[in-house]
């Protein structure tokens, strides 16, 4: 499975979800996921969360780096996402502040649902 796939059954996750809209009083997020092989951009809302093309983007961006097996971990809530970069498994290009946000978001929406897993 791609990382882009991996991060749309995220996407389709959050969207069924509606308990974060307090997270989002201030700005959208946007944020860069890079596992090495490809690159894929989630603008994340108050009430919404897409896969955007790097040209739609006009705001300040997160970035994060990592293998594939660490992004998984992070997007299915297994792992704390300030503990992979303690870890030195993932690398956040943005504020503290926004990290810990995004931590919050990841853990919130691991328990309701079954792992995001590579088929085949």
């Amino acid at each position: 499975m791609s990382i882009y796939h991996l991060i749309e059954m995220y996407s389709d996750h959050y969207n069924r979800r509606g308990q974060l809209s307090p997270f989002f009083r201030i700005k959208d997020l946007y944020v860069s996921i890079n596992d090495t092989q490809e690159t894929v951009t989630l603008h994340l809302c108050k009430s919404s969360c897409e896969v955007v093309q790097d040209k739609d983007i006009h705001d300040d961006i997160i970035q994060i780096f990592g293998s594939y097996g660490a992004i998984q971990i992070l997007l299915n809530g297994e792992v704390l996402l300030s503990q992979l970069v303690k870890d030195k498994k993932v690398k956040v290009m943005g504020s503290y502040r926004t990290l810990l946000k995004l931590e919050a978001i990841f853990y919130l929406l691991r328990a309701t649902k079954p792992p995001l897993q590579a088929q085949g």
